[in-house]
């Protein structure tokens, strides 16, 4: 069976726009058609039960076999939180598939370790908090 290159868009605060991340997948591969090989979830306001809140994701990891890619624009396109980070890696190991997180061009194979991607996670989404904060003490002054 051939291996397929799937694509997840996550929007949300702090992520790319949907543009940018589609031509992402596009440059990777993926078939960004109606019924191509990216799936696309957004953001609840309150994301507090991410694997149940987002359900293409899910729909997603249904359809992906060992040897497979799937391409993400940027880290914080994995997911919520470290914790849901983990699980979706987890997910992705177990179906012997190959994660590629476009910014800064990473790849994680089935057997890699996840812990420096987790931190670097952490990283960006402490990031993302700092600029919202800041902005928000800009709009108010």
């Amino acid at each position: 069976m051939e291996s397929v290159i799937w694509g997840y868009v996550l929007l949300g605060p702090g992520r790319p726009s949907r543009t940018t991340q589609l031509k992402v997948m596009g440059y990777a591969g993926a078939d960004t058609g109606p019924v191509g090989t990216v799936w696309e979830d957004e953001l609840p306001a309150r994301t507090t039960r991410p694997q149940s809140q987002l359900t293409e994701r899910n729909i997603l990891l249904n359809h992906i076999n060992t040897g497979d890619q799937v391409h993400f624009a940027d880290m914080l396109c994995l997911g919520v939180s470290p914790q849901d980070v983990d699980w979706f890696l987890d997910q992705l190991k177990q179906k012997g598939a190959t994660a590629i997180i476009h910014t800064g061009i990473r790849e994680i194979d089935p057997n890699d370790d996840r812990s420096e991607i987790l931190l670097d996670f952490e990283k960006a989404r402490r990031a993302l908090h700092v600029r919202r904060s800041r902005a928000k003490k800009r709009e108010a002054e």
